[in-house]
């Protein structure tokens, strides 16, 4: 695959959107592409994850509990807070349908290239910034419903 196409489905990480075009470029260069078979438990209810996953290909299916979420297909990132903490998930992530082909950031590999890209810290902090106030904004607009 190449960088230019990572970079694309990187854009698609609400964590990662204060990010410059040249900053996903360093994050999509430490990105690999993973083939996973039906049924492969990405994500464990309870463990911490240690990646960032983004749908290249195929269908993965987020649960809670007994509950589908949602299922992650073409471009749909998931996994996300492992890159910036090693709490326990709180969903189950399988492979469905033939299979998936994924993009997977580790946290190890990306807080190494935090250490060497402070701008790029910058970036995720405006993209929590951003996620927390969009948080903030609908819970008042409930509120005033």
């Amino acid at each position: 695959m190449e960088l230019i196409q990572k970079v694309f489905l990187l854009k698609n990480v609400d964590l990662l959107a204060g990010a410059r075009s040249e900053q996903l470029a360093r994050v999509a260069a430490i990105a690999d592409v993973v083939e996973a078979e039906p049924g492969t438990r990405l994500l464990r209810r309870g463990d911490p994850p240690d990646a960032l996953y983004v749908v290249v290909e195929g269908d993965v299916e987020l649960r809670r509990d007994e509950a589908r979420l949602k299922v992650a297909s073409d471009g749909t990132p998931f996994g996300t807070w492992a890159l910036v903490d090693d709490r326990p998930s709180v969903v189950e992530a399988t492979v469905l349908g033939d299979g998936a082909t994924l993009l997977r950031v580790s946290r190890w590999e990306f807080h190494d290239l935090l250490d060497d890209s402070p701008e790029l810290a910058l970036g995720i902090l405006q993209g929590l910034s951003s996620r927390i106030r969009g948080l903030v904004e609908a819970s008042e607009a409930w509120e005033g419903a």
